[in-house]
């Protein structure tokens, strides 16, 4: 599949060990090195840090997903690892939290703390403020998740919850001089959006979402965020993979595969419907032509009240299979990180004659996408895309490929 060999060149752009060992290379290190990675993309950029840190690397924790561990971090003697849950936190997440908190405040201040973070690190780190239970966390993760927020709605919430959150985890550190490498997974790359800010100043004023009345009677427990850059002096900050540098690779293989990029307007920060109607609107334009168009993005999506197998991509996948039926196109949607919602796979593979093969196996598109069971049809037409953790994690990728009619 042409388009998955796409995809695949863009997350060889911004795979975390490559990612890391570039920007480590180019610095010098005068100072013990003490190593902090969280999230989903943390053992393969621990891997980047590692090859280049040697002997220098004095100690590290690396708090990531399940089954997110590779070899070379878990053997690595002068790092404890540590797995937990994504995308509703669990018990591990606050046993994550606390070795977090107890780390960050044991290195010594004349060391460097270099701070590697990645997507899903909200979920898998937690310090709760007191009166605040486990049961508590994953009730308003559920309703997060399926409130069709966006991910910067959600971590605006994320972080009026947490105790290490929205900048407090700078209030715990001891060194004197922190680095803090990212990978984006948000809009615009905002630094208060990417793991919910632990070590950036966050705006207190941020806009809230409408909530419920018992998160607001949670968010009145929790400590308030530090209001001053003063705080942060000491924490340089550096984004070192995007959806920008994605998408430009993506175009780069394509063309130099010999194919046609056609540029398009905007990315794909909307529900999960009104990003269908805008990709089915660019490749359906008169003035379109074939080739291949390329969005960025994470769509929202409200859920039913017991919602099937499935993932924002899968049910996008689902959505512009029946907008394109008839049509000559290819269209692959997957997230960057490999985990499309709570699922084991990347998303969905569709074309113009997805509608027909599904009607011819006895199975209803609009209904799957009504239950929200978009992953079990694509199952079984074999249209889902598995690619197990990609090491990286900059949001969604829509990769079409329009054919001559």
């Amino acid at each position: 599949m042409k388009l998955l060999n796409i995809f695949n060149a863009a997350i060889d752009a911004v795979g975390g060990t490559a990612a890391v060992s570039r920007e480590l290379s180019q610095r010098q290190f005068t100072s013990p090195v003490y190593l902090l990675a969280l999230g989903k993309a943390a053992s393969e950029m621990t891997e980047g840090a590692v090859a280049v840190l040697g002997n220098n690397l004095k100690k590290g924790l690396v708090l990531t997903k399940y089954d997110h561990l590779g070899k070379v971090v878990r053997s690595h003697s002068a790092l404890v690892c540590h797995e937990s849950a994504h995308p509703v936190p669990d018990a591990a997440s606050l046993q994550a939290g606390s070795l977090l908190v107890d780390f960050v405040s044991s290195v010594p201040t004349d060391a460097c703390l270099l701070v590697l973070l990645s997507g899903g690190a909200s979920s898998l780190a937690e310090q709760l403020p007191t009166g605040m239970t486990l049961e508590d966390l994953s009730a308003v993760s559920a309703f997060l998740l399926s409130s069709g927020l966006d991910i910067t709605a959600m971590n605006s919430v994320r972080r009026s919850l947490s105790c290490i959150k929205g900048g407090r985890l700078a209030d715990r550190v001891s060194a004197e001089h922190v680095l803090q490498l990212a990978i984006s997974d948000v809009p615009g790359d905002r630094w208060q959006d990417i793991g919910s800010g632990p070590l950036v100043l966050s705006d207190p004023a941020a806009a809230m979402p409408e909530l419920p009345e018992w998160i607001k009677v949670l968010q009145q427990q929790v400590p308030e965020m530090p209001a001053t850059e003063s705080s942060f002096a000491h924490i340089e900050s550096k984004i070192i993979a995007s959806a920008d540098l994605a998408k430009n690779a993506a175009s780069s293989f394509a063309v130099a595969e010999g194919m046609t990029v056609h540029p398009v307007s905007g990315d794909l920060h909307n529900d999960v419907a009104v990003n269908a109607r805008k990709i089915a609107n660019t490749l359906l334009a008169a003035e379109s032509l074939p080739g291949i168009y390329i969005w960025a993005g994470e769509s929202t999506v409200n859920l039913p009240d017991k919602a099937g197998r499935g993932g924002r991509n899968q049910h996008l996948a689902a959505l512009l299979a029946e907008k394109m039926a008839g049509h000559s196109v290819e269209i692959l949607c997957c997230a960057t990180d490999g985990t499309d919602g709570p699922t084991a796979d990347a998303g969905g593979y569709i074309t113009g004659e997805t509608v027909q093969q599904s009607k011819e196996v006895g199975l209803s598109i609009a209904d799957s996408i009504a239950r929200a069971d978009t992953g079990n049809m694509l199952e079984q037409l074999g249209a889902l895309v598995t690619t197990g953790p990609t090491g990286t994690n900059v949001m969604d990728l829509v990769i079409a490929k329009k054919l001559a009619e």
